[in-house]
């Protein structure tokens, strides 16, 4: 081909293309923008997100697996504790002292260096559980809180059970892996939103470091939380968004996370399980609970929001109310919040239905709201129906006050009077009495009336034939 004529035809396809670029990379961005809305591809084994005060599940992979889970069985452990501390039964400066049988199957990989002897309190203890996951603490704890090791692998699969897990079996109290011993990330989403309730667990969960005064035994320790998702010195890990709560690794159950995020004041918890290292640049190997629970926690923030299907100080229904003095109706509000995380984008419009039952409410006979009414009383209770779920029940409480008519109350008292059979049979005597009464009155008055008449008759008889000579006289 003639270069004269290639030239010109190079140029032309060069200009061509510079034109579309801006195009293409706009439809490259737009694409990009579409993809954020779908759920992220982790290689967890399992994994869920859930909406830590209504359990709804907005992100699930392989949810109800059951899988060895390593020292994240120690949240379970420490929440016991927590909970004793909260019901007076125990305080955080309560001490054990390190015994031979706390260190009975235990890999020392998961030992701290606590000594035989060794005094600590339980503050000092749930710090070593939960940042540093040794499994000799763990067994101290289970010592103080319950009396032995066997008692409280008892009381963690009843409390578990509680928390409506289904898929939760605990056989020691630190995570060794063991036979016997496993859960699902759905039953540990559900601890772990028990676990955020308790500020005290919650404080610990959350800590980068903690300081372990001089004790009997030994010198003054810093623990550093082995969490790389809070630890903002492990770059590549670290997440401001995140929130605790317990990392773990073993042998079996690979590298796993518990961790949470939240929008505003309102909570959800991610569990991922059965993660491994994976190749990254620079010669690198990450930690894949960490970079995945980055990843999944970011798509929930860009993501969601959250949705007021119940606000408590909204009234939601008027219902009649009898023998009201000024009214015949009350304003029924829910005592209880309810919020829910949906997608930004959601169509909200009719998604939830909501209904009223009264106490006393039955298929046969409907129950009837009767002044006087306080506000803030029970009336019954409310549940809501959408987003593929039934919430409730809450506390239906009335928003005013109703005040009792005391017109109403006689005439109801009258009603309830007449409907009374021996009432009615009563009431039917005295007519038939009236009736004989009447009908005697009426004979009576029949013939004083004829005597009259006759007695009448006999007087204007006499003046008729009276005789004639008493007029001429």
């Amino acid at each position: 081909m003639n270069m004269k004529k290639t030239i010109p035809i190079l140029i032309c396809l060069i200009l061509l293309l510079s034109l579309l670029a801006p195009c293409l990379a706009e439809s490259d961005d737009e694409t990009e923008s579409e993809d954020a809305a779908f759920e992220p591809e982790l290689s967890a084994k399992a994994a869920v997100l859930m909406d830590v005060e209504t359990h709804d599940v907005i992100y699930s992979r392989s949810e109800d697996t059951p899988l060895y889970i390593g020292p994240l069985a120690s949240l379970m452990t420490a929440l016991l504790a927590a909970e004793a501390v909260e019901r007076g039964e125990l305080s955080l400066d309560d001490t054990v002292t390190a015994e031979a049988e706390d260190y009975y199957n235990i890999n020392n990989n998961n030992a701290s260096g606590i000594l035989i002897g060794e005094e600590l309190t339980l503050q000092q203890l749930l710090d070593f559980a939960m940042l540093s996951s040794p499994g000799e603490a763990c067994n101290m704890i289970a010592r103080l809180v319950s009396g032995s090791v066997e008692a409280h692998v008892a009381l963690m699969n009843e409390r578990a059970a509680e928390l409506g897990c289904t898929g939760t079996t605990f056989v020691n109290v630190n995570g060794e892996d063991a036979d016997g011993q496993f859960s699902c990330a759905g039953d540990l989403a559900l601890i772990a939103s028990e676990a955020i309730g308790h500020e005290l667990l919650m404080d610990i969960c959350c800590s980068v470091s903690a300081t372990i005064p001089p004790t009997n035994l030994s010198q003054a320790q810093e623990l550093k939380t082995n969490n790389y998702i809070l630890r903002p010195d492990r770059t590549r890990y670290y997440y401001s968004n995140a929130l605790g709560i317990k990392a773990g690794y073993s042998d079996l159950s690979g590298y796993s996370l518990i961790s949470a995020v939240r929008i505003k004041d309102k909570y959800a918890v991610a569990v991922l399980l059965g993660c491994r290292l994976e190749a990254a640049e620079n010669g690198y190997y990450d930690i894949q609970s960490f970079v995945q629970a980055k990843k999944l926690m970011q798509w929930f923030l860009d993501n969601f929001t959250i949705y007021d299907v119940i606000n408590p100080e909204i009234p939601m229904k008027e219902l009649p109310v009898l023998m009201g003095s000024g009214s015949d109706t009350v304003l029924v509000r829910s005592k209880d919040r309810l919020r829910v995380f949906l997608p930004s984008d959601a169509d909200t419009e009719g998604m939830f239905k909501y209904s009223i039952n009264i106490a006393g409410d039955s298929p046969d006979r409907p129950a009837v709201l009767t002044a006087p009414i306080n506000m803030g009383q029970k009336l019954g209770e409310l549940y809501v129906t959408g987003n593929g779920k039934t919430y409730g029940p809450f506390s239906a409480i009335a928003n005013t006050d109703v005040e009792l008519s005391r017109l109403e109350v006689v005439t109801e008292r009258i009603s309830v009077l007449l409907a009374k059979p021996w009432l009615k049979l009563v009431f039917l005597g005295a007519v038939l009495l009236l009736i004989v009464y009447a009908v005697i009155m009426l004979r009576i008055n029949a013939r004083r009336a004829k005597k009259r008449r006759e007695e009448h008759e006999a007087k204007r008889g006499e003046i008729i034939n009276m005789p004639d000579d008493d007029f001429r006289q």
